[in-house]
């Protein structure tokens, strides 16, 4: 797992914005709405996390980018999240380092620990394969959506077979 800044994060995939890079692919949706909101139990979260780790890695490197947080303080242990980045040997703090790119299957442990954490304190996040032929973003109010590149409609069956299950129809859960 590299964890990166902003700056970095451009650099190294040689891009001028990263919004622009995950928002400005050439995306299909599915035909109904793509969203969903997540279970409010620790073993969807844990079970999702899972899921959406190997998929993407299964794919190739995967970028996850924190783009909310504080939004929820209550629900948040900044410890926690610190200290699990400090076992990498990362001290800074998530508004300086927020990207987190995983290159490999190798990484999967660190993927699902570091998205276990941003579903567990409620944060926004945008996930992407690097080749931006998936995508996911989860936003600080627990909705998630999904989206795909052209070519890629078969992952609409695979995320009703295995991520929708963790997920649930209605308003989020309240914090």
């Amino acid at each position: 797992m590299r964890i990166l800044s902003l700056e970095d994060t451009r650099r190294t995939l040689g891009i001028a914005d990263l919004r622009e890079f995950i928002e400005g692919a050439n995306w299909e949706y599915p035909d109904s709405a793509p969203s969903s909101f997540l279970e409010s139990d620790s073993g969807s979260k844990v079970g999702l996390s899972r899921i959406i780790a190997n998929t993407f890695l299964d794919r190739g490197p995967t970028l996850l980018w924190v783009t909310e947080y504080g939004v929820w303080p209550s629900a948040e242990h900044m410890d926690l999240f610190d200290r699990y980045r400090l076992s990498y040997g990362e001290n800074r703090t998530v508004g300086k380092a927020p990207v987190h790119i995983f290159d490999s299957i190798a990484d999967s442990l660190a993927f699902i620990s570091i998205l276990c954490l941003g579903l567990f304190f409620v944060w926004g996040v945008e996930i992407t394969t690097l080749d931006r032929s998936l995508a996911i973003s989860i936003s600080h109010d627990e909705l998630l959506e999904y989206r795909f590149a052209p070519g890629e409609e078969g992952f609409v069956a695979y995320f009703e077979k295995w991520i929708r299950p963790n997920l649930r129809e209605g308003n989020p859960s309240t914090h």
